[in-house]
């Protein structure tokens, strides 16, 4: 398998790679053009010396199926090694959505066209998986193995906006005010920093927001991988989950409305705030009890163990 993406944010699509190689036969590398500020893993960053002159031609050569992360950039039609690499090859290409130009670019003809033209498509979140898509839904992933259940209770509530708008960091902000909670915002920092800040919480926020960035209006509408990397832990973690992602993650042959343990939030400050609330009157049983839940909802459905062999599965169909 070979991995291709201008940048992988939050590392997620290095996981995918990991859990692959682990729970199957193929061996997969990644590629990557820039590497991360926040100091994400990475495979091999071209031009990389370790592969002369930065030729890539025996990495697509040897590949049975190439998966590209990649939104915009080739649709937008800026040239690349990337976008040569998409044109020319005669391989199996999987096309991945996974973020914000998803959402802009939904209603537009072309981009339907565009993303219609790979040989499968994969959401790495449900409410991406539109009518039109005709696509899988596969979560992100994380290394349950790695990062072990160490939930402890407390009022410590952790939250770490890539890019506060996106997050509804500022209706967090105000929400919790007056609240028996100490608010860690963790932004700015390595990812290294991060991972241990976020173990040490005993509640974590994800996000409630829209994608106002890229001048759209669309509701998120779900968790990424920002919330795995607290609730791997067992630390109960809050998002808004919409009814569409939902309805269309059953559509795609996930039926999670009900087993689903991310606690899910109403938008907005009186939203957020009640449901911070709601998890402070819960007794130290019952919060322990969602802790357990919230682990154990990691395990099943985002554990490399599910998603490698997920991902595994869709590639033995396309070779």
């Amino acid at each position: 398998m070979l991995y291709l993406a201008p940048q992988d944010f939050a590392g997620s699509f290095m996981n995918w790679a990991d859990a692959v190689h682990s729970q199957s036969d193929y061996a997969v590398r990644v590629v990557v053009y820039e590497a991360h500020q926040f100091g994400y893993g990475w495979d091999l960053l071209f031009p990389d010396e370790r592969v002369v002159r930065g030729d890539i031609s025996t990495l697509v050569d040897q590949a049975d199926v190439i998966h590209i992360k990649d939104e915009s950039t080739i649709f937008e039609g800026q040239r690349s090694q990337m976008a040569e690499i998409v044109a020319a090859s005669t391989k199996p290409i999987v096309f991945t959505h996974y973020g914000g130009n998803a959402r802009k670019f939904k209603d537009d003809a072309a981009y339907r066209v565009f993303v219609s033209g790979f040989a499968a498509r994969v959401a790495m979140t449900p409410d991406l998986c539109y009518a039109w898509f005709s696509g899988h839904y596969i979560p992100h992933g994380i290394d349950t193995e790695r990062f072990r259940y160490s939930w402890t209770d407390g009022t410590k509530l952790g939250h770490s906006p890539s890019i506060p708008k996106r997050k509804a960091t500022t209706e967090l902000i105000a929400a919790v005010e007056g609240l028996d909670l100490s608010l860690d915002v963790i932004t700015g920092v390595s990812h290294a920093e991060c991972l241990a800040r976020k173990q040490t919480c005993s509640l974590f926020f994800d996000q409630a927001g829209r994608e106002a960035a890229l001048g759209v209006s669309d509701v998120i509408g779900w968790y990424a991988n920002s919330a795995l990397e607290a609730a791997v832990h067992g630390i109960p973690t809050i998002a808004h989950l919409s009814d569409d992602a939902f309805s269309r993650a059953a559509a795609a042959g996930c039926d999670i409305r009900d087993t689903c343990a991310i606690v899910n939030t109403p938008m907005g400050v009186e939203g957020i705030r009640g449901t911070m609330q709601e998890l402070l009157r819960l007794s130290h049983a019952d919060r322990a009890d969602l802790s357990r839940r919230t682990r154990g909802w990691i395990e099943a459905f985002h554990s490399y163990v599910v998603v490698g062999r997920r991902l595994a599965d869709l590639y033995r169909d396309l070779h």
